[in-house]
């Protein structure tokens, strides 16, 4: 795994829907002969010279070449065997459509020059993958889209990869376009008469290279693979609803058959997102609904010093202990790190904290704990927005936004709190000072989600993410997700990972263009289950995923059970660091961090102070004994701001030297490009991919 490390030059480092699960049943008279068939041809063409071992070959009669662009002769010798039945160029390649005999007829040879790419039939949904040269799914009458709809969802297939002009033929139809599916495929909205354009346009001469095959969004296709249909066991569902003037409806409907809604409705990329609890067997008639797009198992989500400062930093001793390399922060300095880079004033943007509330939930100076004032004794606190429904109308004094768990202090802390005093009150033993966040001039915006209670938020995360971004935010901490392998939710591609994505592009979907957010996860705790166990919404693409690797403050076990050997060398990885790759192949988390005995701010709320150490939301109610402005805390709930800290960083660098906002890609970038490689317990490992 890598380890975040934020090296000296900045300017270097700058320099420098679906997986697929398993075949469908097809419909035939023999589809377990069909399904033979395809594994017997697989293994003659494993068989056969110029082949790729690896390479996907289609059921059906036809198949692709994928001919490269650079080696002209390769294409003009296929058209003139006749090889070739269709052929579209895409300028560094060109897709050609040959027949089962003249595949065949190829020598080792040519087909070493060219790529086999029947992946290019596949639709690749979460029941199966559905290939569109072969014969049709079996699908059980009850789970077939009628032919008789009115307007219904659609699936088309390209020729190939999907261009401007093949985008522009299906639109033309007045069709709408609801989301990609791979391979090449569209899921659409339509009505009868633009099916039939669609349909029609397949089966014409010119249409062939622009459309490959088109059919029915059935039902079935809309269901979780994981729901037993049969079963009368309450589930929780995330229901997912074409965003459409029919929408309301839908919307009705599923919570007619709801026993609890348990995240209400709201909107985002296109589509209205639920949450409900209700018996398994009754989504069955929910996808029948025509404007429905997919019914998943859902979990609920959960909320999951300056010795981290330098470790991050670089600024790193190694010993020999017992033949085992490790490493420690050199001394403390983190600050004239930071100056000597430029960094010494009050950044003009915000950095989100989407967690349990902060401090006592003001950003009056005089009121906030002292590690978020700047040099001038002025508040960094930008705002204060409440999504819960907590209040406390016997005790006025406590207000909305305040944090009696400490779990949204703390992480507020690691980001962007600062501090330069002196004494043990404020400093450890060596002089590293406590409280001293990644990125100490940032301004904090605060987001309470989770209540007093710990219990599961209900927030809409649209709003809480357009909220932070209208208020100045740009970078988003979640130190929050949820991995439940009990019910196989966890390390998947989910609907509230690809609200996720959809909101690192755009934050605020009620202004027109895009306005871009660096959203950070946590990659969860569970990474002891011994299986890949990546929290949801972390196993998102756009997003930045953290894991957590040791810090070093050997001070004994906290309270969370963490022990001095879990923070004791900066090149291990903590054992429970969530872990993939996730369901569809991807590397993640992206990076792990210091996050095992992290120091920083404890909340001065009333209710925190008075509360036992079983009903808080860190490790220790404070820590070092005999003070309350600091305490420690383990786990990746504090590895991802520390991450969160460093985006700060690098979102004020990029904009200070590029002159604009820099986009979450090239924050992503440059952060991933600012690390190096652990070689300590659970490190050592190769280049994704390598």
């Amino acid at each position: 795994m890598k380890s975040f490390t934020l090296r000296i030059s900045l300017a270097a480092s700058l320099l420098i829907l679906l997986s697929l699960v398993g075949a469908l049943p097809t419909r035939s008279d023999s589809a377990g002969a069909q399904l033979n068939k395809t594994e017997d041809r697989a293994g003659k063409l494993r068989s056969q010279p110029g082949l790729k071992p690896l390479s996907y070959r289609s059921p059906g009669a036809t198949h692709k070449l994928m001919l490269p662009a650079d080696d002209p002769e390769l294409e003009q010798q296929l058209l003139s065997m006749r090889v070739v039945r269709k052929l579209k160029k895409y300028g560094a390649y060109s897709v050609a459509e040959v027949g089962d005999a003249e595949l065949g007829s190829l020598n080792a040879a040519t087909l070493e020059r060219a790529s086999l790419r029947d992946d290019l039939n596949l639709v690749l949904l979460k029941r199966g993958q559905l290939d569109t040269t072969g014969p049709a799914p079996l699908i059980s009458d009850e789970l077939r889209q009628p032919e008789t709809a009115t307007r219904a969802l659609h699936l088309v297939q390209l020729f190939g990869p999907p261009t401007t002009d093949s985008l522009k033929a299906i639109t033309a139809t007045g069709a709408k376009i609801v989301g990609y599916i791979p391979n090449n495929t569209y899921l659409i909205w339509t009505t009868r008469s633009e099916r039939q354009q669609l349909h029609a346009m397949q089966q014409s001469a010119n249409g062939a290279t622009v459309i490959q095959w088109d059919g029915p969004y059935h039902p079935a296709y809309k269901l979780d693979p994981r729901i037993n249909l049969e079963s009368v066991e309450q589930i929780s569902t995330s229901i997912e609803i074409l965003d459409s003037a029919e929408a309301d409806n839908s919307v009705a409907l599923v919570k007619s058959i709801a026993n609890k809604v348990l995240m209400p409705e709201f909107r985002a990329s296109g589509a209205v997102h639920i949450k409900i609890l209700a018996e398994a067997y009754k989504l069955k008639e929910l996808a029948k609904a025509a404007d429905v797009l997919a019914i998943e198992r859902w979990s609920p989500m959960k909320l999951m010093d300056e010795r981290a400062d330098q470790i991050v930093a670089g600024a790193l001793s190694f010993d020999t202990v017992n033949n085992i390399q490790v490493s420690h922060p050199t001394a403390p300095g983190y600050l004239a790190f930071l100056n000597s880079l430029g960094f010494n004033s009050n950044f003009d943007f915000a950095v989100d904290v989407g967690d349990t509330g902060f401090d006592i939930g003001s950003a009056d100076p005089a009121l906030v704990h002292p590690d978020f004032l700047d040099a001038a004794g002025g508040s960094r606190v930008a705002y204060l927005h409440d999504f819960t429904s907590d209040s406390h109308p016997n005790d006025p004094t406590i207000l909305p936004n305040h944090d009696a768990l400490g779990h949204g202090t703390i992480n507020a802390s690691i980001i962007g709190g600062f501090n330069n005093k002196s004494g043990s009150a404020y400093t450890d033993a060596l002089g590293f000072e406590y409280g001293l966040g990644i990125a100490p001039f940032a301004r904090i915006g605060v987001s309470k989600l989770f209540p007093d209670s710990n219990n599961s938020a209900n927030f809409s995360y649209n709003d809480f993410i357009a909220a932070a971004y209208q208020a100045g935010a740009r970078v988003s901490n979640n130190s929050w997700g949820a991995c439940d392998p009990t019910n196989d939710f966890c390390n998947l591609y989910s609907d509230d990972t690809r609200v996720f994505d959809g909101l690192v592009r755009d934050a605020d979907a009620s202004t027109p263009g895009n306005q871009s957010m660096t959203i950070l996860f946590a990659s969860g705790n569970d990474g002891d289950t011994n299986a890949p166990s990546v929290s949801i919404p972390g196993t998102a693409k756009n997003v930045i995923t953290v894991g957590i690797s040791e810090n070093v403050r050997t001070d004994g076990t906290d309270g969370c059970g963490v022990k001095a050997t879990d923070a004791d060398n900066a090149q291990d990885v903590v054992f429970f660091s969530g872990y993939g790759p996730v369901q569809d192949g991807r590397s993640k988390p992206d990076l792990v961090a210091p996050g095992s005995h992290m120091q920083g701010a404890a909340t001065q709320d009333k209710i925190y102070a008075a509360a036992s150490p079983n009903n808080i939301g860190v490790c220790d109610k404070y820590y070092p004994a005999g003070q309350t402005l600091y305490t420690w805390s383990s786990g990746t709930s504090h590895s991802t701001p520390v991450v969160t800290g460093a985006a700060a960083l690098a979102f004020q660098w990029l904009k200070t030297n590029l002159g604009a906002e820099p986009s979450p890609a090239l924050v992503k970038a440059l952060i991933l490009n600012s690390t190096s490689y652990l070689n300590g317990a659970l490190g050592g490992d190769s280049l994704p991919g390598a």
